[in-house]
């Protein structure tokens, strides 16, 4: 095939549902120069029928059939397959504006020398009664120069999550082998953007302040958790690498500052999946879990480091190294906000 200037790779697992709206939001692009490659990840439904269907029809779509292997895998297969100058990703179960490419790709045009060329999204939930709640992040009418020594302000922002939203050069990917860590079951996208961030010879990031990819949250999406066993060991790790880079690249006390509170509370996400119902675990055996967490050398470190204000009686509980009083004063800050919130009714 002739080289397209584009080329859009698409994780499909049991997409049935959503696949339509997804490729049909890429096919009404003003900007028409680009190759899309469905990756068919092992699903059971029938999306790869409707992959083959979508590639009959538009000769710009390619279907790649591999079996189950987790969007990692999938996306570096992508990565292999892609013939475009750039990549750019897009999750089946989202959907972008129909300027998404073309300012992408404009961006890039007016910034030949910035690192990476980024958009800004919008959460699109659909409630229970089939109603459209739309939340923007941070954006106004303007492109924003930013830097990879702020990283953590946009990581704040949560602008350097994910792969989506953003316009990556295939000969950097190329040159460097840069790939998604398969054995990782969170964050891997995120050490993705910090490895082609460091990749790059130029460390400005030019930001699209324009909503141009919708995040799709649907009702069984939202109700639904994951377990995850060894979230803190995965914690650990990205944190590491992500303080590893913020070292390397020097920046400065502000985003040292950041990087510690986002940890803090990651960590605080970390010891809530410990009381997962999924987790067969007894209670005291969960208890005993996170008081192993909470005298870790990682979490004390972000305890104390972090310049999040916290709450006397929790900052206490913290200190005892217990996770059982961590929960109580939860329980008696809850029950104290809820007698607030009836005084003022």
């Amino acid at each position: 095939m002739p080289q397209s200037l584009i080329s859009i790779v698409v994780p499909v697992y049991n997409a049935t549902s959503t696949l339509e709206l997804c490729v049909n939001s890429i096919q009404n692009q003003s900007f028409g120069d680009f190759e899309l490659l469905l990756i068919n990840d092992g699903s059971t439904d029938c999306s790869l029928e409707l992959c083959n269907k979508f590639a009959i029809e538009d000769p710009r779509i390619s279907v790649i059939d591999k079996p189950n292997g987790g969007p990692s895998q999938t996306r570096n297969l992508g990565i292999d397959n892609a013939n475009g100058k750039y990549i750019v990703f897009v999750d089946s179960d989202d959907s972008v504006e129909p300027t998404y490419l073309e300012d992408l790709i404009t961006a890039r045009k007016n910034h030949p020398d910035a690192g990476h060329i980024w958009c800004g999204f919008k959460r699109m939930e659909f409630a229970s009664k089939k109603t459209l709640q739309i939340i923007c992040y941070s954006y106004d009418e303007h492109v924003n120069k930013s830097s990879r020594c702020e990283i953590m302000t946009l990581h704040k922002k949560w602008l350097d999550a994910g792969p989506v939203c953003k316009l990556y050069d295939a000969a950097i990917l190329k040159k460097h082998n840069l790939k998604m860590d398969e054995q990782l079951s969170l964050g891997e996208d995120l050490l993705f953007n910090f490895d082609y961030l460091d990749a790059v010879e130029n460390t400005n990031i030019i930001i699209i302040n324009k909503p141009n990819y919708n995040y799709m949250v649907y009702e069984a999406q939202r109700l639904s958790t994951k377990y995850y066993p060894d979230m803190f060991g995965i914690y650990k790790n990205i944190h590491s690498k992500m303080l590893d880079y913020i070292t390397k690249w020097k920046c400065n006390q502000k985003q040292i500052e950041l990087f510690y509170n986002a940890a803090f509370w990651k960590y605080e996400v970390v010891m809530q999946n410990t009381f997962d119902k999924q987790n067969l675990l007894g209670f005291f055996a969960k208890i005993k879990y996170n008081n192993k967490i909470l005298k870790n050398k990682d979490f004390k470190d972000a305890f104390a480091m972090t310049q999040t204000r916290i709450n006397v009686v929790l900052k206490f509980a913290y200190y005892t190294g217990n996770y059982f009083f961590v929960m109580a004063a939860n329980s008696v800050l809850s029950l104290f906000s809820k007698i607030k919130k009836r005084g003022k009714v």
